[in-house]
């Protein structure tokens, strides 16, 4: 089952330069080591918060942008005719990447975490209304169009929907990265649902309260439509299995889709596997159920999940 374009004759590894900082220089054309070598260019530079763009210019997501920190550069490699960074450059950069990689720790209070949880459970007496109003009944997930519908009305009436359809194509595109991604990760440690470990903030997107609120009324909705949901997750990579230490991990609640992603005899690929879990309501954050930015590009049925337990693989 084939569910990503790709190319069928794909250019050889040994074509490019390894990914290092000093290809960090606006226009550079690159592809990112993943399974079928998305191709792309450097299409903005931020030196000052060691922060990059990855503009994409083939498959599903053409046109689309991924905003990465400059040390993920390694996850790139380069046409042998890139632009290199002056050595003054380049060493300033160095500096920056390190002032950034202080650690910020906020534990998971059980006391915020029970004063989320009932505050969401306010947030869904009204969100059942809100619903009833719009003609939907259980089970929601019967009629996805006019969920998802649903869903940006609500965000409306909170003031949300701006935050709502940026989070929603990060999460297509990459759930873990970038700031808006570690914005979510804090939010979720002041709310006391998950511990924060990891570096400080370098350029925050928005406002860290506005979406603390934001994730308070999208998980009350999400989990309201839901009491579990068996979701599988495959991969290929030509690595070797890796501790997932993020606070979001995708999956789907289809076993073919899960499948597609594995590719057990291919001897490129290091490590594959294929899981299944029942997914507890309190993990849910967003699924294609009613998420409209889930439809629009890939056809993953794709459930975002809160990572309360480190997969080791």
């Amino acid at each position: 089952m084939s569910i990503h374009q790709k190319h069928k004759h794909m250019r050889d590894d040994q074509e490019f330069y390894p990914g290092h900082l000093k290809y960090l220089v606006k226009g550079n054309a690159c592809r990112l080591l993943d399974g079928r070598r998305t191709p792309g260019i450097l299409k903005e530079i931020d030196y000052k918060h060691a922060i990059f763009t990855f503009l994409i210019t083939d498959f599903e997501d053409k046109g689309k942008t991924w905003s990465l920190y400059a040390e993920e550069v390694k996850k790139f490699q380069f046409e042998q005719s890139s632009q290199t960074l002056s050595p003054t450059t380049l060493s300033t950069l160095k500096e920056t990447i390190q002032s950034y990689q202080k650690k910020l720790t906020i534990e998971a209070d059980t006391k915020d975490k029970e004063l989320s949880k009932e505050t969401m459970k306010i947030l869904q007496k009204e969100i059942s209304n809100h619903l009833k109003a719009k003609g939907l009944s259980a089970p929601y997930t019967q009629d996805k169009q006019a969920l998802q519908q649903a869903l940006i009305a609500y965000m409306k009436e909170k003031h949300l929907d701006h935050l709502e359809e940026i989070i929603s194509k990060q999460m297509v595109l990459n759930p873990n990265a970038g700031e808006v991604s570690k914005q979510l990760s804090i939010s979720l440690a002041m709310l006391g649902f998950l511990p924060y470990h990891a570096s400080i903030l370098r350029k925050a997107p928005f406002d860290q309260e506005e979406v603390s609120r934001y994730l308070i009324h999208r998980l009350a909705f999400t989990q309201y439509l839901f009491e579990d949901l068996t979701v599988y997750r495959g991969m290929s990579s030509e690595g070797p299995f890796q501790k997932l230490n993020r606070s979001f991990v995708s999956y789907t609640d289809s076993l073919d889709v899960a499948k597609a992603f594995t590719e057990f005899e291919n001897p490129r690929f290091q490590s594959v596997y294929l899981l299944k879990k029942k997914a507890k309501k309190e993990e849910l954050f967003m699924t294609h159920y009613e998420t409209q930015a889930f439809d629009q590009t890939y056809h993953e049925k794709e459930v975002v999940l809160l990572q309360e337990e480190h997969i080791n693989l």
